[in-house]
């Protein structure tokens, strides 16, 4: 988690409250790292932490949506901002979908899950 708010940090993304979200509650078996903060001015935010080998596709962009779906009823709120940290090749079409969608996307090599 440290070298995650290094990231932030260095992207001014300054959260007061940053928890890690349990994926075996949410019934989900991704393999991304899944957390949710509170920004200075009280908005939420969820931020997914991808790290993989393979290319980012369009089809993993719309099952991060789902994701996002699938947390927002399980938490009962909406999440205003999407944050994703991405430690992978990312498909062009994935990112105008991601940016299209409203994700904020952060490509970076230094994740390290």
């Amino acid at each position: 988690m440290k070298k995650i708010l290094h990231i932030l940090n260095d992207n001014n993304l300054i959260y007061k409250s940053l928890e890690k979200l349990d994926k075996k509650a949410l019934g989900t078996r991704t393999k991304v790292g899944l957390y949710k903060a509170i920004d200075r001015n009280g908005y939420f935010t969820i931020l997914f932490e991808i790290e993989r080998k393979s290319r980012v596709l369009k089809k993993d962009v719309l099952v991060y949506e789902q994701l996002v779906q699938t947390i927002s009823q399980a938490l009962d709120h909406n999440f205003k901002f999407k944050v994703a940290l991405i430690n992978a090749p990312l498909c062009s079409k994935a990112k105008a979908l991601l940016k299209e969608n409203g994700w904020l996307v952060q490509q970076t090599s230094a994740l390290g899950m």
